[in-house]
């Protein structure tokens, strides 16, 4: 496609002489020798000036790509040190609720034990009946069977000193062993 000024602008076609001379009167004009050497000047500035703001640019997006690259390693190394400690204290409040909730256990199968061992002591010179609710009563003299009953009453009494004592040493190994991993853990905490 041919533009309109284009056209316009175009030179008049001349004679060869005319064509010759003209071509010779600006290739010797030094007016236009200058010009045409002021206007390469110019055009070889702009484009070396074009060059290093290119080359500039190109570095300070370089040097932006290793900071962001470095913040983005930085922030993985974080979260994963974050995540860890998390971790870490996640088991270690886990541990602790699970001490306490046996800890508690125990206890209450001592209150209970102690409880069903002062009820039987209280009971145990008494007779009851077989039929439920128990009755106790107390009569003045004991028959044979009577006495049987008695005495397994203090046999159940026996049991239940004798299971308050085992859950009194569980506690007590179970407190044992708290106190030897609480050690290390605030031993790691002190470092």
């Amino acid at each position: 496609m041919v533009l309109p000024s284009v056209i316009e602008n175009a030179p008049k076609r001349l004679g060869n002489a005319e064509s010759e001379s003209l071509t010779k009167r600006i290739k010797n004009d030094p007016i236009d020798i200058k010009r045409n050497k002021r206007m390469m000047g110019v055009m070889l500035g702009t484009l070396s000036k074009f060059k290093q703001d290119l080359n500039q640019t190109i570095g300070v997006d370089n040097k932006r790509k290793e900071i962001d690259l470095k913040l983005k390693e930085k922030l993985a190394q974080e979260k994963e040190q974050t995540r860890i400690i998390m971790e870490k204290e996640r088991k270690e409040r886990r541990s602790r609720i699970l001490d306490a909730r046996k800890s508690e256990t125990l206890q209450l199968e001592q209150t209970i034990t102690a409880d069903l061992e002062k009820r039987y002591d209280n009971y145990s010179n008494f007779l009851s009946t077989n039929a439920m609710p128990s009755l106790f009563f107390r009569p003045a003299e004991l028959l044979p069977d009577q006495i049987f009953d008695q005495t397994a009453i203090k046999g159940k009494c026996n049991q239940i000193k004798e299971k308050l004592d085992t859950l009194e040493s569980q506690v007590e190994r179970l407190e044992g062993e708290t106190i030897q991993n609480d050690e290390p853990k605030k031993q790691e905490n002190e470092q």
